[in-house]
């Protein structure tokens, strides 16, 4: 995917809602004023997943729309076996960008990182989900294949 640097605070995964907030805003703001992004790309605030909702919440934070921060656009995404299974508070995206096949290849290998997270079809982790998400999101778009996002935040300046 073209990542150059990953970092890790070795925090326990699924236990990020018990991690006090004011931390993990610090953590993030941090991050963000070293790579000095002028987009973000975080989870949805709709996911069951505590550790995406908790997430979501310090971006808010970090990405306060101060005079003297270089951040133009926020934008959520969506994870499979995530953010579809909350039945009462849908992902309604708002933002699409065109996919092609190799994309959604990809995205299937990337995915393949992740040995716990994936099972077999028709388990959204799986790469038939992946590649069905990407053919629904494209049919919503008018493009054969399409990731979509929802924007959060956009300032000119």
């Amino acid at each position: 995917l073209g990542v150059k640097k990953i970092v890790f605070y070795d925090n326990k995964c699924g236990s990020l809602s018990n991690i006090h907030q004011l931390e993990l805003n610090k953590i993030i703001e941090k991050e963000i004023t070293e790579f000095k992004p002028n987009k973000i790309f975080t989870h949805s605030d709709k996911d069951l997943n505590m550790d995406h909702k908790a997430i979501f919440n310090s971006v808010l934070v970090a990405t306060r729309p101060i005079e003297d921060k270089y951040i133009e656009e926020v934008f959520s995404f969506e994870i499979l076996s995530s953010t579809e299974w909350n039945y009462t508070q849908n992902f309604k995206p708002d933002y699409f960008e065109q996919l092609n096949q190799k994309d959604v290849l990809n995205k299937s290998k990337a995915l393949k990182c992740y040995k716990t997270e994936i099972k077999s079809a028709p388990y959204p982790r799986s790469e038939y989900g992946v590649k069905s998400l990407a053919k629904f999101r494209g049919l919503q778009s008018g493009f054969l294949y399409a990731e979509s996002f929802k924007l959060v935040r956009k300032i000119r300046r």
